[in-house]
């Protein structure tokens, strides 16, 4: 054998031995990077468990708001999921849910309001269930963890639940997820299992928030070291689930710890299969125009007729402004007429005013320089354009027996006439 070859076989086992090393070694898989949420998990906060349901095998369908119960309501095997905060659901529409439930029906509703709220609004879901909510911020002494028994065979089996231990009044240490998600949730986890010999599960509530039904004995509940988080309370033939918060099934929530686990074992009920499973996660408002029409058409239709009758009241007044008419002109013959009567009344000194003060709107037309100079110097002027002597200016400006005698008088008009036409 040549050393070429020698050289190639042992470049072959060595490219050997380093691959089977590195496969040794070396171990291919997936990293998954977060990207944060879609567009629809971001409009639906409740995705997740939309998509576990439907790969469990439920029917799901997501409602956009109370509006779409009045097209009716699913078979009362169904489940109606209602985290919403069921601002715009009514009394009527709460009580045809009711009937619902009544009837054999199954709803899970998250509640938001406090019993002991002075501004509270009327539950009409909760108050005639006889559920209350109450907040605390630290844990209630003697609150003991306690199995609820469940009393119906269509209900999943006993929930026993105990609270885990907690680091005091901070509450418990949350999934990164969950804790990224809600900063400001104090956590309270709970040990819990569906019967004896069940497994165990773990599951965060919001510590500070609590459930009391003092009129009525829950089928089943989950408590931890504050309160109940969890009651389902029996109505009819049917259950009502009421949460404190629903961080059980929310996108980021679901995953984490048995939350998921946890949800579909007080989803499903004994002896059924997949079901048909309604979601409402967010609430329709109507829009301005809609709740004009509904509520406010009086007041529209009131303004609509004021706003009329202003337009036919005003619009008498738009339009060109109407001209006045021009004065009328009195001929000469009128202006001698009375020129005459104030003579033969003696009121000379009426006319003489008057030809000064038209000698005076002659000077500002076409000489309104010389009327800033001061009397005698105008005077002289006057006296110099019209040939006179500035003594018998001065007279007919500012004389005053210039109307005591005809002769007087007339010299006066006749003066002050010869200074107008000569400026």
């Amino acid at each position: 054998m040549t050393r070429n070859r020698w050289t190639a076989v042992v470049a072959a086992v060595v490219l050997a031995a380093a691959s089977a090393l590195f496969f040794t070694c070396f171990e291919r898989r997936t990293e998954a990077k977060y990207r944060g949420s879609s567009f629809e998990a971001q409009q639906n906060p409740y995705l997740a468990w939309q998509l576990l349901l439907e790969r469990m095998g439920h029917e799901v369908k997501i409602l956009e708001g109370p509006g779409d119960f009045s097209r009716g309501f699913p078979d009362v095997s169904a489940t109606i999921f209602y985290p919403a905060r069921r601002l715009t659901l009514g009394k009527e529409r709460s009580e045809r849910l009711l009937d619902w439930v009544e009837a054999g029906g199954h709803l899970w509703v998250t509640t938001w309001t406090l019993w002991d709220d002075e501004d509270r609004r009327p539950d009409f879901l909760l108050d005639p269930l006889g559920v209350r909510q109450f907040a605390t911020d630290a844990p209630t002494e003697g609150d003991e963890a306690q199995t609820e028994p469940t009393t119906s065979e269509s209900e999943p089996d006993d929930v026993q639940e105990e609270a885990a231990e907690d680091d005091g009044e901070e509450g418990a240490s949350a999934p990164d997820s969950m804790a990224n998600a809600w900063p400001g949730v104090r956590w309270d986890e709970v040990e819990l299992s569906f019967g004896q010999g069940e497994n165990r599960y773990t599951a965060y509530f919001d510590r500070d928030f609590w459930l009391e039904t003092p009129d009525v004995e829950p089928v089943a509940a989950i408590r931890g070291e504050t309160g109940a988080h969890l009651v389902r309370v029996q109505h009819g033939l049917g259950f009502v689930t009421v949460v404190t918060d629903d961080y059980l099934i929310r996108n980021d929530g679901l995953g984490n710890v048995d939350h998921a686990e946890v949800a579909l074992r007080l989803l499903l009920r004994k002896g059924r299969g997949p079901q048909l499973v309604w979601i409402l996660p967010v609430e329709n408002w109507p829009g301005f125009l809609g709740l004009v029409r509904k509520h406010g058409w009086a007041v529209l239709m009131a303004g609509s007729v004021w706003l009329l009758a202003w337009a036919w009241r005003a619009g008498r007044r738009f339009g060109p402004l109407i001209l006045e008419k021009p004065p009328v002109r009195r001929s000469l013959l009128e202006h001698i007429e009375a020129a005459g009567h104030l003579l033969a009344r003696g009121r000379r000194d009426v006319l003489v005013e008057a030809a000064r003060d038209a000698l005076g709107d002659e000077l500002r037309a076409r000489r309104p320089g010389w009327l800033r100079m001061r009397p005698e110097e105008l005077e002289k002027r006057l006296a110099g354009t019209a040939a006179l002597q500035p003594a018998e200016v001065t007279d007919a400006l500012r004389g005053e027996d210039v109307a005591s005698s005809r002769n007087a008088f007339t010299h006066t008009i006749a003066t002050l006439e010869r200074i107008r036409h000569t400026l």
